[in-house]
């Protein structure tokens, strides 16, 4: 009965959301994704659930994923064949960020957890999204060193809380979500993955290519990595610079350009 009453409770926490099958595969991951004109595409999807009737919540949230989403095809990746060699197909890196409201995201999370951990099917996937007045220490086991002076803090890559001075700040809203899609801390200053609050918003190949290592091997609930094992291998390019409709040509041409293309970064 014991699982009967958890996924009742869960309900009732979070009444607003919508109905997903049993293991919730559109929550978190990476998938391969064919439309019907036969065109495929990386989505790396993940949703974040706030707190219902908090619009400064909401805002924040959408603050970063709107960050995120609009580098929709500024990545892509050059596939390879079965002996390594890059090919002349490429794969568009799109990102579906979303966000959900729910009554306590907090407690809805610990117990979708303790329904993952006891590996019973249904469990919603998700990443909270806090406002804060002050980051704590010791919250959800997680510790930090300076939380006086900490702009954000995610936890066990899922539980997220930006402090309210800082809610209207893409660097730190994005960094935070960043950290939820399986990125750490960079000491380069221009990157937005820099812990420094007034540090840049640059992203890099190496850390799409991450991502989606992180999909794959995303362990905190057995059943959370969703990550399509059908993606294939290759070289992550930045193309932002370049015109949108820019394609490969040829093998040859790939060739003389991952080199170049991978000292790219997001302008």
């Amino acid at each position: 009965m014991k699982p009967f009453i958890l996924v009742a409770l869960l309900c009732v926490l979070c009444s607003s959301q919508p109905s997903r099958n049993d293991l919730s595969p559109e929550d978190f991951g990476a998938y391969l994704v064919t439309d019907q004109n036969g065109k495929r595409e990386i989505v790396i999807r993940s949703n974040y659930y706030v707190t219902e009737g908090k619009p400064d919540d909401l805002k924040a949230a959408k603050l970063g994923i709107d960050f995120w989403n609009n580098l929709s095809g500024q990545f892509i990746l050059l596939e390879m064949d079965s002996t390594g060699k890059l090919t002349d197909e490429y794969l568009p890196i799109r990102f579906e960020l979303k966000i959900e409201t729910c009554n306590d995201p907090l407690s809805t999370q610990k117990l979708n957890d303790s329904l993952g951990r006891n590996k019973i099917p249904g469990a919603v996937i998700l990443n909270t999204f806090l406002l804060v007045d002050t980051i704590e220490n010791d919250v959800d086991g997680c510790r930090v060193k300076n939380p006086g002076i900490s702009a954000g803090l995610t936890c066990k890559a899922s539980f997220t809380r930006v402090k309210l001075h800082y809610k209207d700040s893409v660097k730190v809203i994005a960094h935070e979500i960043g950290h939820t899609l399986g990125l750490l801390d960079m000491e380069r200053k221009e990157a937005l993955m820099h812990e420094d609050t007034s540090g840049g918003i640059e992203l890099y190949e190496f850390e799409i290519r991450k991502i989606l290592d992180h999909a794959y091997g995303f362990k905190a609930n057995w059943f959370r990595n969703h990550f399509d094992p059908s993606i294939p291998e290759g070289d992550i390019v930045h193309i932002s610079a370049r015109d949108r409709d820019w394609q490969p040509c040829s093998s040859e041409f790939l060739k003389s350009k991952p080199q170049k293309d991978k000292k790219r970064k997001r302008k």
